[in-house]
Order: C-alpha cells, then sequence, then structure tokens
C-alpha cells in the first residue's frame, strides 16, 4: 500500500519533508495541476495548494484517504485538493499534470509496483514539459560488519539447538532473505559504490541490475552487504539515506551471506546485484565472488530460494492442469452472474445462502461476504 511509509515519514522525517517541500515550492506555480501518489494523509497535496495549484489530485490505494479527506477540509482546502481511493494506474482524469510528486519507496525504492506506476503516470498523465518529483534516485552498497545483526537473525537462533534439535539445515533459508537495519558508519568496510541509478523521467523498466568490484585494503571480518539510496527531489534539492547521516524512516538494507568472511588484504570481490519485478513484488539476486589466496568463494543467493517451495504448486500451474472450481469459485460465479443481471447485493446474498446454506450462518454474514467481493472485483 503506497501510504504506510508515507504516514511514518511525515511523522518522523522532517528534513525528508523539508525536501519535499522545497521541490514542490520550485515547481507548484499559481494555478498548476498536481497530482499527488501515495496521498496517504494528504500532506504533499496540502503543499502544493498551499504553494498556489489550481487543483490537486490525491491518490492512495489505502482508506487513509478518509483521514486525509478530514485533514483537507480542516485546513480549507476542499475546493482545490480531489482525493479518491484507488489504483493510479486504473484511473483517468480530466486534465493533465503539471506536477506528480510521489514517496512510494519502501527500505528501498524498489519496491512493489513503484516504477511502473511512475512510467505509468509519467506517460498518461504527465503533462508536456511537466516536472516528475522525485527526478532520481541512486543505489548505493557497501561490504559491512554486522556481527551483532547477524548474530541475532541469522546464525544464533538455527545453531542453538532449541529444545535439543538440530535446526541448522534451516539456516540455509534464512540466509536469503534481507533486512531493514541501521548501519553505523563505522560498520562499513570498504567505499561505497554506485550500483543503479533510477531516472524517474526516462526508466522503462522495473528490472535493475549492476556489478560492483573492490580490492581489499586492511583484514576485516564481513557479513553481507549494506544497501541504500540517496535522491534528486528537484534540481538540487535532495536527501541521502547512507549511514552516518540523519535517520531517516526507510533505514538501509541489509543482505548477508551465507557465512561471515574472514576478508585479507589483497583480496578482490566482484558482487552482481539484480531485481526484477515478479508479480508485484521483487526477487533480489546478490552474487558474490571473493578471490582470495586460499580457494575462491562464491555467494549465490536470492530470495526465491529463500522461499519453501511445495512441488505441487508448480503442477498447478502448468499449461496443461485443468483446475475445477472450488465451493467458493462456485459462490464467486453466482454473484459475478447476479451482478451481470442487475441485482442488489441483499437479493444477491439471498440468492447465494439459499443455494450454499452451509456456508453462511446468516443473511448478513453472506451479504457480508458479497460486499467484500464486489468491492474487489466488480
Amino acid at each position: 500500500m503506497y501510504s504506510l511509509f508515507g504516514y511514518g515519514k511525515m511523522v518522523a522525517d522532517q528534513g525528508r519533508m523539508a525536501a519535499y517541500e522545497a521541490a514542490l515550492v520550485a515547481t507548484v506555480g499559481q494555478g498548476a495541476i498536481a497530482l499527488d501518489i501515495g496521498t496517504g494523509t494528504g500532506i504533499h497535496a496540502l503543499i502544493a495548494a498551499r504553494c498556489g495549484a489550481r487543483r490537486v489530485y490525491g491518490v492512495d490505494l489505502d482508506p487513509v484517504v478518509a483521514i486525509a479527506q478530514t485533514l483537507v477540509k480542516a485546513n480549507g482546502y476542499s475546493e482545490i485538493i480531489h482525493l479518491q481511493q484507488g489504483d493510479v494506474t486504473q484511473l483517468t482524469f480530466p486534465e493533465k499534470m503539471d506536477v506528480i510528486v510521489s514517496d512510494l519507496r519502501g527500505v528501498l525504492p524498489l519496491l512493489g509496483r513503484h516504477i511502473p506506476t511512475i512510467i505509468d503516470s509519467r506517460e498518461r498523465l504527465l503533462a508536456t514539459g511537466g516536472a516528475l518529483i522525485p527526478q532520481q534516485d541512486r543505489l548505493w552498497a557497501t561490504l559491512v560488519h554486522l556481527p551483532e545483526t547477524y548474530a541475532t537473525h541469522y546464525a544464533t537462533p538455527w545453531q542453538s539447538q532449541p529444545q535439543g534439535f538440530d535446526f541448522a539445515a534451516a539456516q540455509g533459508y534464512i540466509t536469503h532473505h534481507w533486512r531493514k537495519v541501521l548501519i553505523p558508519p563505522d560498520a562499513c568496510l570498504v567505499e561505497p559504490q554506485q550500483w543503479a541509478t533510477l531516472d524517474y523521467g526516462a526508466i522503462a523498466s522495473p528490472h535493475i541490475q549492476g556489478d560492483l568490484t573492490w580490492e581489499i585494503e586492511q583484514e576485516s571480518l564481513c557479513h553481507g552487504l549494506g544497501l541504500w539510496f540517496d535522491t534528486t527531489l528537484w534540481g538540487e534539492i535532495g536527501f541521502s539515506n547512507r549511514p552516518g547521516e540523519t535517520p531517516l524512516v526507510y533505514g538501509q538494507g541489509f543482505f548477508p551471506w551465507p557465512q561471515p568472511v574472514a576478508l585479507q588484504r589483497g583480496d578482490r570481490l566482484t558482487v552482481h546485484l539484480q531485481a526484477n519485478l515478479v508479480n508485484g513484488e521483487y526477487i533480489w539476486q546478490w552474487q558474490t565472488v571473493i578471490e582470495q589466496r586460499s580457494p575462491t568463494l562464491t555467494f549465490k543467493q536470492s530470495t526465491f530460494q529463500g522461499q519453501p517451495l511445495n512441488p505441487a504448486t508448480f503442477t498447478t500451474r502448468r499449461s496443461d492442469y485443468a483446475p475445477g472450481l472450488s465451493p467458493r469459485g462456485r459462490m464467486a460465479q453466482l454473484v459475478f452472474a447476479d451482478l451481470e443481471r442487475g441485482e442488489t447485493l441483499g437479493a444477491i446474498a439471498t440468492h447465494l445462502q439459499s443455494q450454499f446454506p452451509g456456508h453462511f450462518g446468516s443473511q448478513s454474514e453472506a451479504l457480508g461476504w458479497v460486499a467484500d467481493l464486489t468491492a474487489t472485483h466488480a
């Protein structure tokens, strides 16, 4: 959902909000039309209205727009700001936007359908010469020494033999998962390198990859990779989420190795980082080659490998598999057929309860099921 991060950032990151406000002041002229994607509680929309926008559209997937509507009214901008709950890629508007502002990031900008949403909005909704905020995000990586984080989340629970059982076999799954952390500056073992740039004015694909190389200059124990981003909102206006800066709600990402590695002076590391959007979620890959005096170490890690897979799942996704309708599917079929005939929700619920008497304890329960189904699909 767009708004969950947005609300926390509004409260916790005053520096980030000051940067967004400065970007809006620089781009929203008198009479401008603006779109706030992931409006949350409406803070960006309110700023745009105060800057002189003639009309501001705010869209969010989350029902938090009801709170935003209350705040818009309380601040006297009900005639200017128009809010809507929904997916902006499925919406149309009566005019093109002079400014489109968003913050759809998570710990990293590669979150859900962030990039496809920006691409769609840029191509369909932005006026010629209009402004996108942010303009660009840059992704950075370094090697990190995080012994407490590694022990707490990736080692101790699986090596401590809880209740006398050997859980070590599960550790192989866990080290394919990355997590949000706060990286102290002194935990960074090498100079960070930029591995990708997200130029929102030109980006055409949500899939990102990049390669990094480091020559190790001093001995250190390394536990994996640390990732973060910095941003250009507009012109010279932006902020950084690098270790050592004022902490932002995003945090940084820690991508562990299967085991800590004692790096030696003269070792050479190459890392391939890749993130592919699949069914609305990113699958991350981080492949590391450590060339040492001893045999070379190679780690091939992926969030896909961290998922326990049931072989039966693959059978049901084959092109020659012929599934039958479950009882739930038959109930949905009845509902949609009644919708096609123009029946009311109450009439559909009555019909549903009569055809599937064992599934609902009351008329109101059937009505609730129908309402939930139609709210999602109708």
